[in-house]
C-alpha cells in the first residue's frame, strides 16, 4: 500500500477515534429516514408521520413482532443515549404468515434457507439471516405481510443444504413452525401482547451535575495525596478546583461550612487545585481568603496525568478534566464514585453512609452478570511508563496482573 494512503487512513482513524473517545457522534442532527414502498418501484418518504424521524445516532434497527399481533415492529440501536429505542407499529392490521424454521439435515436454525410464498399474483421471499445490522439482530422468525389478500397458493422452502420441500398451504393470520423434512407446519398457539400506556416523559432541566458510581472501584496510590491516602484513616473527597471558577469556589465554601458534620461521618476533604505553577499564588489567596479548614495541594503535571488516565479507564472519554468534578474514595483508597460538578453535601453524606454499608447503588440495570468483571490496567501502566512514573506504573501492573 502507498505509505500516503497509509497515512491518510491512520489520521481518519485517528480523528474517528477522537471523536468516539468525546462522546460526540459520527452523524449527529441526521435523522432517521423510512420510505414506503408504493409497489411500482417507487418510493415516498413518509419519516416524519410514521414516527421514525428521530435524531438518535442510530446504527441498526432490528425488526421482529413483539406483541404478537401479526405485524413488525422496529428496535433501534443507537450508539448514543438512547441506546435502545422500541417502536410499536400501529398501523391498520392486514393479513399475515408467519413461520419458525428448524433445521434437522440443516444448522438448528436454519440460517440461509429461503421461503417462499405465493398469494395471487404476489411472490414474497424471506431468508433466515444470522446478522442483520451492526449490533443488532432481527427475529429469525419469517414473516410475511399479504395486504388485504388472505390467500395462500404456495409454500416452498429452499433448506442451507440445497434441498427444496413444498409446503401445504397454511391459514393466514397463524404462527407456524416447521421442522426440515416434515412436510407440513405446525401452528403455535400465542396470545397477543398488549402494552401498557407508557408514562409522560418528565423533562428535566439539566443542572450540569452527575454523580457517577463505578461498577468497579478503581485503586488509587498512597502517595497521590500528600501525606499519604492512608494516614487519614477514613473515606477521603478530592475536590478538583481552580481560582477562577467560580463554582469550584462555591462548592468549597458549602463543603467549609459543613465540614464538621462531614469530619463526623468520617469524611477527609482535599482540595487539589490544578492551577498551573504560576497561578498557585492566587489559589492560596482565595483559600486563605474563604478560610478553607483544609491545606490546599495541587495536582501539578505528573498527578494530572494520572487522573486524566484514571478518568479515561473509568469513564471511557478521552477529554480534559471539566471542573468542578470530585473523587469520593474510600477507605481502602478506591475511587467509588465521581462527581462531574459540585457535589451537593446532603447527596454526598447520603453516598458516604451507603459506601460504609456496602448499599452504594452500582446499577439500576434489570438482571445480573453471570460472572463479574474484572478491570484491567494496561492501559494505565502505559501511560505511566511512558511518562517515567514507574512507581505508579508497578502500582497499577501489580493489579493488572490479579485481574487476568
Amino acid at each position: 500500500m502507498d505509505d500516503t494512503l497509509t497515512d491518510e487512513y491512520a489520521k481518519g482513524w485517528l480523528a474517528m477515534s477522537e471523536m468516539i473517545w468525546s462522546g460526540s457522534s459520527w452523524s449527529g442532527r441526521e435523522r432517521n429516514v423510512s420510505f414506503l414502498n408504493l409497489g411500482d418501484g417507487d418510493f415516498v418518504d413518509i419519516s416524519s408521520i410514521s414516527g421514525f424521524d428521530h435524531i438518535d445516532d442510530a446504527r441498526a434497527l432490528a425488526l421482529t413482532d413483539w406483541d404478537l399481533d401479526g405485524d413488525l415492529d422496529v428496535w433501534l440501536r443507537n450508539r448514543t443515549g438512547p441506546q435502545l429505542r422500541f417502536l410499536e407499529n400501529k398501523l391498520n392490521e392486514k393479513n399475515f404468515l408467519s413461520i419458525k424454521l428448524q433445521g434437522t439435515k440443516s444448522n438448528r436454525d436454519a440460517v440461509g434457507a429461503r421461503v417462499t410464498v405465493r398469494s395471487g399474483d404476489k411472490k414474497l421471499v424471506q431468508e433466515v439471516a444470522a446478522g442483520s445490522g451492526y449490533m443488532a439482530q432481527s427475529g429469525k422468525r419469517l414473516h410475511f405481510g399479504l395486504g388485504d389478500d388472505p390467500r395462500i397458493d404456495a409454500v416452498e422452502v429452499r433448506w442451507p443444504g440445497g434441498e427444496i420441500e413444498s409446503i401445504s398451504p397454511p391459514k393466514a393470520n397463524r404462527h407456524y413452525s416447521l421442522l426440515e423434512g416434515q412436510g407440513k407446519v405446525s401452528e403455535i398457539g400465542v396470545e397477543r401482547l398488549e402494552f401498557a400506556k407508557p408514562k409522560p416523559l418528565e423533562i428535566r432541566e439539566p443542572s450540569g451535575k452527575s454523580a457517577i458510581v463505578l461498577r468497579e472501584p478503581v485503586p488509587l496510590p498512597d502517595d497521590v495525596v500528600d501525606g499519604g491516602l492512608s494516614s487519614r484513616g477514613g473515606n477521603t473527597l478530592i475536590v478538583f478546583w481552580a481560582n477562577w471558577c467560580p463554582n469550584c469556589v462555591a462548592e468549597l465554601v458549602e463543603l467549609r461550612d459543613h465540614n464538621s458534620e462531614l469530619v463526623a461521618d468520617g469524611l477527609a476533604v482535599i482540595p487539589m487545585s490544578i492551577d498551573p505553577p504560576k497561578d498557585q499564588k492566587k489559589a492560596m489567596r482565595v483559600a486563605k481568603r474563604l478560610k478553607f479548614p483544609w491545606g490546599v495541594q495541587f495536582t501539578g503535571d505528573k498527578r494530572m496525568e494520572l487522573f486524566m488516565s484514571l478518568l479515561t479507564l473509568s469513564l471511557d472519554i478521552h477529554q480534559a478534566m471539566t471542573i468542578p468534578m470530585s473523587f469520593l474514595v474510600d477507605r481502602e483508597g478506591r475511587i467509588q464514585v465521581i462527581y462531574s460538578g459540585a457535589a451537593g453535601v446532603e447527596q454526598l453524606r447520603a453516598d458516604v453512609v451507603a459506601m460504609e454499608n456496602g448499599t452504594l447503588s452500582r446499577s439500576q440495570e434489570p438482571g445480573r452478570w453471570f460472572e463479574t468483571p474484572k478491570r484491567g490496567f494496561r492501559d494505565v501502566v502505559t501511560e505511566m511508563k511512558n511518562a517515567r512514573h514507574l512507581d505508579w506504573a508497578r502500582f497499577y501492573l501489580k493489579l493488572d496482573r490479579a485481574s487476568r
